[in-house]
């Protein structure tokens, strides 16, 4: 039901071409960026399902430095994000833990059916969705790996992952 890429360094023709007829079918793709990730072939497969461009990254893999950006703004309307918080905790306000994020791949979101569900506080997106046909595909600016940001260790790391694949 869903297919996972967790760093990518490079797509072929044939991959980029198997993973959109894929997502029109119906399927699930979540892709997690990788540093050393050729722009063009993410961006063929990008272009193929309808999405935007990547144009690089932002920050310091490590963390050496400061976090370059936070979570912003979380579309908790989304049915993705139902029933991973508790609104009756706190008099239903509902309050997102947000992780460091110190390295990022920067996105621009292209002119097909997509929605940014989770924004930075830099503007970028952090968590990203595309229609493709019957399917979908998220896009995450950060890879799971502590060298770009807390993220795998934070509370909503798994449940999102669970949830993004049944989606």
């Amino acid at each position: 039901d869903a297919v996972i890429l967790v760093g990518p360094r490079d797509l072929s023709s044939g991959e980029v071409g198997a993973l959109q007829r894929y997502v029109a079918d119906g399927g699930g793709l979540l892709l997690f960026p990788s540093a050393e990730a050729r722009a063009g072939d993410y961006n063929s497969l990008l272009a193929s399902i309808g999405g935007g461009q990547v144009s690089g990254f932002s920050g310091t893999q490590g963390g050496q430095n400061a976090p370059i950006a936070a979570f912003e703004n979380v579309d908790l309307e989304h049915p993705l994000f139902e029933g991973i918080f508790d609104p009756s905790q706190r008099g239903g306000d509902i309050r997102v833990e947000s992780p460091d994020v110190y390295y990022a791949m920067s996105y621009t979101a292209g002119r097909g059916n997509e929605q940014t569900l989770v924004r930075l506080s830099n503007g970028a997106p952090f968590l990203q969705e595309i229609r493709h046909g019957r399917g979908v595909t998220f896009l995450m600016s950060v890879a799971p790996d502590p060298s770009w940001s807390d993220f795998p260790v934070r509370g909503l790391f798994i449940p999102l992952l669970y949830r993004s694949v049944f989606y």
